[in-house]
C-alpha cells in the first residue's frame, strides 16, 4: 500500500513538471517586422514589433522597450521605456503583410514634443533582463510627427506697393491691408497665406504692363532679444553628418554693450541663427580662400553692408578640426561650430532690426543666403557688471 502511495505521488510530482514546462513561453529567437503609425481616430502613434521562436512562430512575451524618436532635423522629441506583456500582442493585417501577429506599444500624441519636421525616426530597443537583449533598430515615421505652431508677423498695414512694368514704369499701384495665414499640421504639413487690398492705381494702356499683378514675399526667421544693443557678426560655421564634413554660414548675434562689460556672458544670451543650407567642405576645400563672407543689416530703412570679405584671413577648418580633437570636444554628434569672423567696414556695429548673412563661392557661382528679423522684448534694460 505505501509502494502504490509512493508511485502515485511520484506520478503526480511528474506530472506536475510536465505541466510547468508547457506553460512556460517558449524562447525569444528574433525580432522582426517592426513599424510605427499615426493613428487618427485615437490620435495616437503605435510602435509593432514581431517576436519569433526558433521554429520561427510568432510568439508573445513580457519584454521591455526603449524607445526614442528623432525628427528629421536631429530634435529628440521623444524618449521612454515600455513594458510589454502578452496582452499587448494580437493580430493586425496590413496590405503589403497581410495578417501578423504583433505587440502594439501605443504613445499618446500629448507625450511626444512638437518639433520643427514631421518626419524622422523611431529607434527601439528590446530585452528582457537575463532573457534577450537585442541591438537597437529603427524604422522611418513619414510626416505623421507633431510640428510646432507656426507664427507669422506682418505689418504694420497699410503698405503701399509700386508694381512696375518690363521698363520699370509704374503700372500698377497696390494698397495692402491685411496679411492672414492658415496652418495645417497634418500628414503633408502647409501653410496658406491670404493677402488682401485694394488696387489704388492702373494704367492697363502702358505696353509694357503684363495685365496682372504679381506680390512677391518672403517669410523670415526672428530671434527675440533684450535691449537694442545687439547686432549679427557673420561667421562660417562647420558641422559634421554622416561622417562628413559640412560648411555653412552663421550670424554670433551679440549684445554689444554687453560684450564691452562681460565677454564671456554676450555670446550666451542672443541666439545664433544658421542658414538652413550648406555645402559639402570637400567640393571647396581646392578653392577654400576664394569663400567669401557678407553681412548685411538693415537699420534706418535701408540695409548697410556691414562686413565683406573673404575667408582666407582665418583659421582653416582643418586647423578648426585639429583643435577640436586636442580639446576633446565632440565633431559628428550634431555640435555646431563657429569659426570667426571678419572685419567691419566701418569699425563700428550698426544695431539692427534685420540680419542678412551670405556665403558665397565665385568659382562655382552658388551662394548661401539666411535672412532673420531682430524682436525687440523689451526696450529698457539695466546692466549690472558683476
Amino acid at each position: 500500500m505505501i509502494a502504490v502511495k509512493r508511485f502515485a505521488f511520484l506520478l503526480n510530482f511528474l506530472l506536475l513538471i510536465w505541466l510547468c514546462g508547457c506553460s512556460a513561453s517558449p524562447a525569444i529567437e528574433t525580432l522582426n517586422n517592426w513599424s510605427f503609425q499615426y493613428n487618427g481616430g485615437t490620435d495616437d502613434y503605435s510602435v509593432f514589433f514581431e517576436l519569433r521562436d526558433k521554429s520561427g512562430n510568432s510568439i508573445s512575451a513580457d519584454v521591455d522597450v526603449d524607445i526614442r524618436i528623432v525628427n528629421d532635423r536631429d530634435e529628440e522629441v521623444f524618449r521612454g521605456t515600455r513594458s510589454v506583456s502578452p496582452d499587448d500582442f494580437g493580430y493586425y493585417t496590413s496590405q503589403a503583410q497581410g495578417e501578423q501577429y504583433l505587440a502594439n506599444i501605443r504613445i499618446p500624441t500629448s507625450e511626444i514634443n512638437p518639433g520643427a519636421d514631421s518626419s524622422g525616426k523611431v529607434y527601439l530597443t528590446v530585452y528582457k533582463a537575463d532573457v534577450v537583449a537585442f541591438d537597437e533598430v529603427n524604422c522611418d515615421a513619414f510626416y505623421c510627427l507633431p510640428i510646432k505652431d507656426i507664427q507669422l508677423e506682418s505689418g504694420p498695414f497699410p503698405i503701399e506697393l509700386n508694381v512696375k512694368g518690363f521698363d520699370g514704369s509704374i503700372t500698377s499701384k497696390l494698397q495692402i491691408d491685411d496679411v492672414t495665414y492658415e496652418c495645417e499640421t497634418g500628414y503633408t504639413p502647409t501653410l496658406t497665406v491670404t493677402i488682401s487690398g485694394t488696387k489704388t492705381y492702373s494704367n492697363n494702356n502702358s505696353i509694357f504692363s503684363s495685365g496682372y499683378d504679381v506680390i512677391s514675399y518672403k517669410l523670415y526667421e526672428k530671434i527675440e532679444v533684450l535691449g537694442p544693443n545687439t547686432t549679427g557678426e557673420v561667421e562660417f560655421v562647420l558641422f559634421c553628418a554622416d561622417n562628413k564634413l559640412y560648411i555653412s554660414v552663421g550670424s554670433d548675434h551679440a549684445d554689444r554693450k554687453l560684450e564691452a562689460m562681460r565677454s564671456d556672458i554676450k555670446k550666451q544670451v542672443c541666439a545664433k541663427p544658421v542658414a538652413k543650407e550648406a555645402w559639402l567642405y570637400e567640393d571647396v576645400v581646392a578653392h577654400w580662400d576664394e569663400l567669401k563672407l557678407k553681412c548685411e543689416v538693415y537699420n534706418g530703412d535701408v540695409w548697410r553692408v556691414s562686413q565683406e570679405g573673404t575667408v582666407a584671413s582665418l583659421a582653416t577648418p582643418e586647423s578648426i578640426m585639429d583643435e577640436i580633437q586636442h580639446r576633446g570636444l565632440p565633431l559628428c554628434n550634431g555640435a555646431v561650430y563657429f569659426c570667426g569672423t571678419i572685419l567691419l567696414q566701418e569699425s563700428k556695429f550698426w544695431y539692427s532690426d534685420a540680419c542678412r548673412i551670405q556665403l558665397s563661392d565665385s568659382i562655382t557661382g552658388k551662394t548661401i543666403i539666411h535672412t532673420y528679423n531682430v524682436n525687440l522684448l523689451k526696450d529698457d534694460i539695466t546692466y549690472f557688471n558683476v
